[in-house]
């Protein structure tokens, strides 16, 4: 019975494949998505009314032995991984309310942006908190880089404004597969906001 079944295993995880799709495989092998801890890139951001910071560094990746047949489709921002802090001692002790335009730059490109929404000095939302790669505002963007000195600015690639959602999709694609990548998290404050923001992690999410 072994010797005329096992001949036929290569054909039954083939049909498997066929039916389910690469993402179900990938999904059952623990591979359809993979974490990345921000560290120092993600913390501490200085939030101040209608004010604008960033950090900059290295970022790694979980490590997952990632074959380079897949494309980044998005990121995942999970509001828990998300904190804000007053500064003490505000005028009054007044709970502040605002949002925050938060963008990621991959390898000097801008990649993602987000909203951050802070109610009574406390994180109340993110939209989208699920972000397709190359999605951001550039309008918002270019607005936000006007409130840095020029020596303040992060590191943003020549022509980076004219690059298409497919060509920040593979230089995205490169910088999950390579383990490590530059990057840097943009903040722009909306509203009366002193404080602290801080990300602690960022999810990939693959699609083979």
């Amino acid at each position: 019975m072994k010797f005329r079944i096992l001949p036929l295993l290569p054909l039954m995880l083939a049909g498997a494949i066929l039916l389910q799709g690469c993402d179900w495989i990938a999904e059952k092998a623990g591979i359809d998505k993979v974490d990345a801890s921000l560290g120092s890139v993600g913390a501490n951001l200085v939030i101040t009314p209608d004010g604008a910071s960033s950090n900059s560094g290295t970022v790694n990746v979980s490590d997952k032995d990632l074959p380079n047949v897949f494309d980044v489709e998005s990121i995942t921002i999970n509001q828990s991984d998300v904190t804000y802090t007053a500064v003490a001692g505000k005028t009054g002790g007044v709970e502040a309310s605002g949002t925050v335009d938060v963008f990621i730059v991959v390898d000097q490109a801008p990649a993602f942006g987000a909203r951050v929404t802070i109610t009574n000095d406390q994180v109340s939302g993110i939209a989208p908190s699920t972000i397709d790669v190359g999605a951001y505002n550039k309008t918002t963007f270019a607005s936000c880089l006007e409130r840095f000195s020029s020596n303040q600015r992060p590191a943003l690639r020549a022509g980076y404004e004219n690059l298409t959602q497919a060509q920040i999709g593979d230089i995205v694609d490169d910088a999950i597969v390579s383990g490590s990548f530059s990057a840097s998290m943009v903040v722009c404050t909306n509203g009366d906001l002193a404080g602290l923001l801080t990300f602690t992690e960022l999810t990939f999410n693959l699609d083979f």
